[in-house]
């Protein structure tokens, strides 16, 4: 993982079956890019964590997050059994993020 560009480190757990991976400001990574490499080596990519950074506006009354440095715009929904009816359906241009309330 670390020979893909903009990947910054990498910390691999055995024990805990995990992998950190910290990417630059500005890459172009991909989680299938990402899940490619884990599965060339052997291991299953299963679940995934990711924190981005942008900026949360509405789109068609929608509350969504434009990914800094992407042209990546993720629809927020409250529940993830609303996603389809919040309109991600599978529309490749749309992702999809889902955020539990707390609190």
């Amino acid at each position: 993982m670390r020979k893909l560009p903009g990947v910054e480190s990498v910390d691999v757990s055995l024990e805990r079956a995990i992998t950190d991976v910290w990417l630059r400001p500005g890459n172009t990574v991909t989680l299938d890019q990402l899940r490619k490499v884990i599965k060339n080596n052997g291991f299953n990519a299963e679940e995934a964590d990711i924190t981005v950074v942008g900026k949360v506006s509405k789109r068609g009354g929608q509350p969504v997050l434009s990914v800094t440095g992407t042209e990546l715009v993720l629809i927020l929904v409250a529940d993830p059994k609303n996603a389809k009816d919040a309109g991600c359906g599978d529309n490749p241009s749309v992702g999809r993020m889902v955020y539990n309330k707390r609190g």
